[in-house]
């Protein structure tokens, strides 16, 4: 069973819209346009496809992280981030932020 986020409502496995509200249950990547279920809150395969697309664009000996990286590892003791600006990344729409590490 699929549990809806906004009305609490338990819908079959294969659903795609909730029977109580009509909310979208799954979701289309906007970076790889793979569909994934909205419980699960983002695409695997993005996460990895991001971070390719980061390291396809550092130099050497050069560590560059997404948003994400920094958010968790931002309370690292000896560990800096620099922001680096927003990037464009290949079969990434938009712009992505990234960090140097510093350390």
């Amino acid at each position: 069973m699929v549990l809806c986020r906004s009305w609490g409502r338990e819908n079959r496995q294969d659903a795609t819209f909730c029977l109580e509200c009509g909310g979208r249950l799954v979701l289309t990547c906007p970076g790889c346009q793979r569909e994934f279920r909205r419980e699960a809150g983002f695409c695997d395969k993005r996460g990895a496809f991001l971070a390719a697309r980061i390291v396809d664009g550092a130099c050497g000996g050069q560590i560059v992280v997404s948003e994400v990286v920094r958010a968790v590892g931002g309370s690292l003791a000896g560990v800096e981030f620099r922001d680096a600006g927003r990037k464009e990344l290949k079969g990434i729409p938009g712009r992505e932020r990234v960090y140097d590490v510093v350390w």
